[in-house]
């Protein structure tokens, strides 16, 4: 696995790394968050009965995985509730038209859990799913989206590139497995 630490855009509420595990292991794709801090400062949900596709994750606590080959790239949000949703998008921030299924056979959560003062998500994506979008020489992004008391957000990724948190950014995808 190769480690990749998560920085923010701008100075948060209390102290907070992240990190994100990472390696491709034929068409599987396992990436492990890793937070640690006061995690009992978040405003992270309670763990989904039944998790589904929820969109608007990214307005609150989320984890966002960014795979991108050529002009097309995915976005796959997760909760520590256990919802999930993924866009596929054709250009910076152009949702595709394409008619093909973005549902839960594109990944797996292996395990979710949190602590006063860690909290983990491990997600495997299934590359061989993805028949849509070449699945060789793609680029990676890793981000989180931290909701804090008071609605307080903090956004964070391997690097940023722009004047405010843009995720999208091209130059945002640093991570070749």
């Amino acid at each position: 696995m190769n480690r990749h630490p998560l920085k923010p855009f701008s100075p948060v509420p209390s102290p907070f790394s992240i990190h994100v595990d990472a390696c491709r292991l034929g068409d599987q794709l396992k990436i492990h968050f890793a937070l640690t801090g006061d995690i009992r400062s978040l405003n992270l949900p309670s763990p989904a009965e039944s998790p589904k596709r929820v969109d608007g994750l990214y307005n609150h606590t989320c984890l966002e995985i960014f795979l991108k080959h050529g002009n097309q790239y995915l976005e796959w949000n997760f909760s520590f509730s256990g919802d999930w949703c993924i866009f596929l998008f054709e250009g910076y921030r152009k949702k595709s038209n394409l008619k093909v299924n973005l549902d839960s056979s594109l990944f797996s959560i292996q395990h979710i859990s949190h602590s006063s003062s860690e909290a983990n998500l491990k997600a495997n994506l299934n590359l061989d799913k993805l028949t849509f979008m070449e699945r060789t020489e793609n680029k990676i992004g890793f981000s989180a989206i931290l909701e804090h008391p008071q609605n307080n957000i903090s956004y964070w990724a391997l690097t940023h590139v722009a004047q405010r948190p843009d995720f999208h950014q091209e130059k945002s995808f640093i991570v070749t497995l």
